[in-house]
């Protein structure tokens, strides 16, 4: 063995494994997998804390030939039951600490608790392991709500590696293991760290998700190799800044899993890491990851290249990606299309689901060799170099239809991003109740607001400065100091529209005095006429807040100009309101309305 005294996995636990410990460690718990009846290809989850006895787990079961299954304790109980019975584990491997919820799985497998077993194996047997054999099944969620298995050999995941390695120079890299398990960037971190003779750092559980202390992780275990979200990146150096600009070990910075934005490269810049570089990269769970690029930011305001649009990156070696139509036909470069990804790392499909399948991994019509993945991506190969540049889904959970409308929440999210000039790091637009749109933003590092009055006066101005249709701009934009994100550092869509709408400590409108009657009844007019809840969201003051904040809509202004003709007994056009949506605004436009019907009303005696 190579390096048998070196270090080859750490965790926060205090548990060091060298790489001859390590071989022990795998060999004991595969001898009791096959003591237990695991066999080439049989399915073993791993039911464990983050420690280092996981990736323990993990090895030992490919060294038996068996398939990973990560049930990731961050996960409910009942999803993870949910796995566990499309899956049905021969065995499952548990420990101390998770043995008591080992019955809530509802699993009839052999358990194993891998805190139990005896001393280290005295004698290394040969891996079961095979290139065609399934190494893994990672579960992602599925459109119907049960959980949707893909299947991954071995041969997929040496292809990925072995390519990234030998095409970005990757050595014995000091690697962070913060991803969950369930996620394909886990399996990243630990191989990359391994199969090159390097470490691998086990973030524990308690500090999984802290920037503070991931970001103090990377300094003082002086990690050389990253790989996370740009969400997850944008929170560490947002309250992690302090710690990540001396960790001057720190060499590559892989993001994916997202659209990475270009005010990113300005919070990596702001670090100040001479040796640090940025990369961003493409592919879905079914095919590893396809493509890479480093990601200038040294000079990015200098950039020729739209700094708007960062690529996805070019495909790794043994990767073809396509660019097709709705007829499978392959479309120039600059043209739009759907992404097909081909190569040895293509998954074997979905685990007991020939159905979407057959849909999805189909025969490569254009070599006539080996099977392509359609991963429902929209993209093009950028004119010029080839780089893919990554767009969105095809028909993703980001269309909504508002009055009639159809609308791409992402081209809000996009049109906010790009007018805020760097400003904002993030956006999620979500529709609530009443058709109402509102935009959650997250500020990038470094930005110029110092308090929570500039940055609303910040939002506030943006608002009226977006170039998007009146039906298309949000009616709230809320601050967030981070946003939510799921198990795979992901941000949780489903989770930022659960968040409740703020409520105003003080409404000026209702208390000032100084209001004229006219304004005072359309305050109540307006409560009447706007989405429940928004005027209690919205601090209105006369001269600035306009009926759209409050939720109106086209829709809405018809109601509220028939309250008004009622109210007031005069007529105003719908043209009338759209021009004065302030309170004071159209109050001068009633009391208007009112003279002129006045003298009318005299002209006829």
């Amino acid at each position: 063995m190579a390096n048998p005294h070196k270090q080859a996995v750490k965790d926060g636990k205090g548990t060091v494994y060298t790489y001859q410990a390590l071989q022990r460690r795998v060999q004991t718990i595969s001898d009791a997998l096959v003591n237990a009846g695991v066999k080439r290809a049989s399915r073993v989850a791993i039911f464990q804390q983050p420690t280092a006895d996981w990736i323990c787990s993990l090895l030992a079961i490919w060294h038996a030939g068996g398939t990973y299954i990560p049930l990731d304790s961050r996960s409910s109980l009942p999803r993870l039951a949910a796995i566990a019975a499309v899956a049905k584990p021969h065995a499952i491997l548990c420990h101390n600490e998770t043995e008591a919820e080992v019955p809530h799985l509802n699993s009839s497998s052999t358990i194993i608790n891998v805190d139990e077993l005896g001393e280290s194996a005295p004698t290394i047997t040969a891996t079961q392991a095979k290139p065609n054999v399934p190494a893994a099944i990672l579960f992602t969620s599925g459109s119907t709500g049960t959980p949707k298995g893909v299947i991954l050999r071995h041969t997929a995941f040496r292809n990925t590696i072995e390519g990234l390695t030998k095409q970005y120079n990757i050595r014995a890299e000091r690697v962070l293991q913060q991803s969950a398990f369930t996620f394909d960037f886990s399996l990243d971190q630990i191989l990359c760290g391994l199969v090159n003779a390097g470490s691998v750092y086990v973030v524990p559980k308690d500090a999984r998700g802290d920037p503070l202390a991931i970001a103090h992780i990377i300094r003082t275990e002086e990690i050389t190799y990253t790989r996370a979200t740009p969400s997850e990146y944008t929170s560490w150096i947002s309250y992690g800044a302090e710690d990540l600009m001396k960790a001057t070990n720190w060499k590559f910075a892989w993001g994916g899993g997202e659209l990475m934005q270009p005010s990113l490269r300005q919070s990596i810049s702001s670090l100040g890491l001479d040796g640090l570089k940025l990369y961003n990269s493409y592919g879905p769970a079914e095919t590893i990851t396809c493509t890479k690029t480093e990601v200038p930011y040294t000079d990015f305001e200098n950039d020729d290249n739209d700094t708007t649009d960062i690529p996805a990156g070019f495909p790794l070696p043994n990767y073809s990606i396509y660019i097709v139509d709705h007829n499978l036909e392959l479309v120039p470069q600059g043209v739009s299309g759907e992404i097909v990804i081909g190569g040895p790392s293509v998954a074997a499909g979905y685990l007991n689901n020939e159905k979407l399948s057959s849909r999805k991994f189909i025969s490569n019509p254009w070599d006539g060799t080996g099977v392509v993945y359609r991963t429902g991506d929209i993209g093009y190969l950028r004119a010029g170099d080839g780089a893919l540049m990554f767009q969105g889904r095809v028909s993703g959970d980001t269309q909504v239809k508002i009055r009639g409308i159809r609308i791409d929440l992402a081209d809000i999210e996009a049109s906010i991003l790009s007018t805020a000039e760097g400003a904002l790091h993030s956006v999620v637009v979500s529709v609530r109740e009443g058709d109402v749109l509102v935009a959650h933003v997250q500020f990038a590092a470094g930005q110029p607001y110092s308090s929570a009055a500039e940055e609303k006066a910040f939002l506030r101005s943006l608002r009226f400065m977006l170039p998007l249709p009146v039906y298309m701009v949000p009616a709230l934009f809320i601050p967030l100091d981070t946003m939510p994100t799921n198990a795979h550092g992901k941000i949780d869509r489903a989770a930022v529209l659960a968040l409740a709408l703020p409520q105003t400590e003080h409404n000026p409108a209702a208390t000032t005095t100084d209001l004229s009657e006219t304004e005072k009844t359309l305050i109540k007019i307006w409560k009447e006429a706007v989405p429940e809840g928004m005027m209690d969201a919205v601090p209105i003051h006369p001269e600035q807040t306009s009926f759209f904040e409050l939720g109106g809509n086209s829709l809405l202004l018809v109601r509220l100009q028939v309250a008004i003709n009622k109210a007031f007994g005069i007529k105003l056009s719908l043209v009338d309101l759209f021009g004065a949506a302030s309170l004071r605004a159209m109050a001068r436009r009633v009391e208007s309305a009112q003279r002129v019907e006045e003298v009318a009303g005299q002209g006829e005696n």
